[in-house]
């Protein structure tokens, strides 16, 4: 395993260059800030008590084009506007919808006050579109970038979580397992004989690529983009059995 404190700071050293060159590009590929992570930093002074990943940031608007966004990223990275709060005053709505929609309904299960600051959520895709639709060609087409500065990103992140909390060495990937197997079949390790099998929620995958093999990518679909809570449930429950 890597340093796991330097591999995660290069990474999101890799973000934050990331956006430092589309704010710089004129590119009108890509109108609105692209979202690659938002919530926990190492540096934020907070624990990190759970990891998700999502497939994309949805659909962008006005506060997020290039020109408003170099009055707050002008000076300072991605990293350092996540953690002085610049972002989260900025793009309320992103911020609200990360705590109620993704944070909240885990932190609560695990009994700890809901913060942006102990949670971490994940695009598959950073860029934002009307539709999720994309995201597989997304990742098709960038398979080494999303391997290791989105997978390795939320196994390294996991890692972090204190080995007595549940959800330490997991990830819970808000997509539906058949999508997250048609996409990463290669790197899976135990492999989906029947099908059928692809259509339960929870669904866990274990991927073979060094560094992944002992994170546990739980993904969950259904309730309308939200986290179905028993699916929740059965996650911290099963794992709580196994600390």
């Amino acid at each position: 395993m890597p340093d796991t404190a330097s591999a995660i700071n290069d990474i999101f050293a890799y973000w934050d260059y990331y956006i430092a060159r589309w704010l710089d590009s004129d590119c009108p590929c890509c109108t609105y800030l692209p979202e690659p992570w938002w919530g926990w930093t190492p540096t934020c002074g907070a624990d990190l008590h759970c990891v998700v990943i999502n497939l994309n940031p949805g659909v962008g608007g006005e506060k997020q084009r290039r020109e408003t966004m170099k009055s707050i990223l002008g000076y300072k990275s991605y990293s350092t506007a996540m953690e002085d709060d610049s972002l989260a005053m900025h793009l309320s709505e992103t911020e609200n919808w990360h705590l109620t929609k993704r944070a909240e309904p885990i932190l609560s299960r695990l009994e700890f006050a809901s913060s942006i600051k102990i949670y971490l959520g994940i695009e598959l895709s950073p860029l934002h579109s009307h539709s999720s639709a994309g995201v597989g060609d997304y990742v098709l087409d960038h398979h080494h970038e999303v391997k290791n500065y989105v997978l390795l990103f939320a196994a390294l992140a996991s890692g972090m979580i204190a080995e007595t909390e549940p959800l330490h060495n997991k990830v819970i990937a808000r997509c539906s397992p058949k999508l997250f197997y048609t996409l990463f079949e290669k790197e899976i390790q135990n492999k989906i004989k029947n099908k059928e099998e692809l259509a339960k929620s929870p669904r866990s995958f274990f991927l073979k690529s060094p560094f992944l093999e002992n994170i546990e990518f739980i993904c969950v679909s259904g309730a309308h983009n939200n986290l179905p809570k028993g699916d929740l449930d059965k996650i911290i429950e099963q794992s709580n059995i196994t600390k």
